[in-house]
């Protein structure tokens, strides 16, 4: 069985967390850990700044971490306080004489309130949810006489700064260990559920059909192709509305010389409704080979029709609205006249006008037929 090692990106806040990622994975031999310290936005850079690819987690702490969370697609494990970490830094601040408060992230005050709730204490503590909320909290605090913070590294870094004594909460051991075996729980999945996707795209990518996924507004969603043709997409947009909640419908699409049979059906993701549509290459060529047997797509119809002498010429008169009306007809129409009166020309039109125009136009001429055709 080959082992799998577990790439994970620690960003640590400041020097003294760093240091205990790094001793708490060494209890990791299927962990390759690499660690940074840095502050919220500091942070925020390492990340933005790595290669893609390059780890399967991230690690981090409080805001560092929620910020981190913005800029990757990565799963980021949150290192927790733990009570016993608040408590055993109360425990610290109990031989200081002056008044203090908690201050720092919810991360660290949602604990605290705990503790304060089970042991009865009364201690003031104060939330803040980003560093601009800092300063200002230790201001009204410096005039209501505290001297000394309870804090996360934040709030340490600017009381420090405003002339307050600061004990700083850290992370202890079991809460890291607890974090980095999310992240490989974490990593396991989600490397199984990345490898998944991949093979799922290669299965589509390497076809010669076409996977569409789109909005229920026409806006793309997924392609197994780099870019959808926009008469593609046109088509498939307007044939949104004809979906049926349940079952498949299919219809025809031709480009330059290729038919392609489409199937789409409706999809529900996550409560959300989109339309999947399955393009396909026809089984019948749109050039026959066969003696009297020649199919033509939409397109070729086009050019024909324009260049003949009935287009060019405006010998269709009347019969254009005659023909237009006969396209809306399931029935089949029969054309009869002299050789060279332009029976194929109405055909044509007639073909393009109707609701068939995406599938094949083939022509039989019986006079080239043998047995075996």
């Amino acid at each position: 069985m080959i082992e799998t090692h577990t790439r994970i990106l620690g960003i640590a806040p400041y020097d003294g967390m760093r240091t205990a990622m790094e001793q708490a994975a060494q209890a990791y031999p299927n962990v390759e850990m690499d660690i940074y310290t840095g502050d919220l936005e500091d942070g925020q850079a390492i990340v933005q700044q790595m290669p893609p690819n390059s780890y399967d987690c991230i690690i981090s702490r409080g805001g560092t971490a929620a910020l981190i969370r913005q800029v990757t697609d990565l799963p980021v494990v949150d290192i927790h306080i733990s009570v016993y970490d608040v408590l055993r830094t109360m425990k610290l601040a109990e031989n200081y004489s002056s008044l203090y408060a908690i201050v720092g992230f919810p991360s660290i005050t949602e604990p605290a309130h705990t503790l304060c709730s089970l042991l009865d204490f009364n201690l003031d503590i104060l939330t803040v949810n980003n560093a601009a909320e800092v300063r200002h909290t230790l201001e009204r605090l410096q005039q209501g006489g505290y001297r000394m913070v309870v804090c996360d590294m934040v709030t340490h870094t600017i009381a420090r700064e405003m002339g307050f004594d600061a004990f700083l909460i850290t992370s202890g051991v079991e809460s890291l260990h607890a974090a980095i075996d999310q992240a490989v729980s974490i990593s396991s999945w989600f490397g199984h559920l990345r490898q998944e996707n991949l093979f799922l795209r290669s299965i589509t990518q390497g076809q010669n059909g076409r996977v569409i996924v789109m909005e229920s507004n026409g806006d793309l969603f997924y392609s197994s192709i780099s870019e959808v043709p926009a008469e593609l997409s046109s088509v498939l947009q307007s044939h949104i509305r004809e979906i049926p909640a349940s079952g498949n419908l299919r219809f025809y699409y031709t480009e330059r010389d290729q038919l392609y049979s489409i199937t789409a059906q409706q999809l529900l993701m996550n409560n959300v409704q989109r339309y999947l549509f399955y393009c396909v290459p026809a089984r019948i060529p749109l050039h026959s080979s066969r003696p009297g047997l020649r199919t033509l797509n939409k397109g070729e119809c086009e050019y024909l029709f324009a260049n003949s002498f009935y287009s060019l010429s405006g010998a269709m008169g009347t019969q254009a609205a005659e023909i237009r009306s006969l396209a809306l007809l399931r029935q089949p129409v029969f054309i009869y006249g002299e050789p060279g009166t332009g029976k194929e020309q109405i055909a044509r039109y007639l073909y393009l006008h109707s609701s068939l125009a995406n599938h094949p136009f083939i022509v039989v001429n019986c006079a080239l037929l043998n047995e075996k055709t």
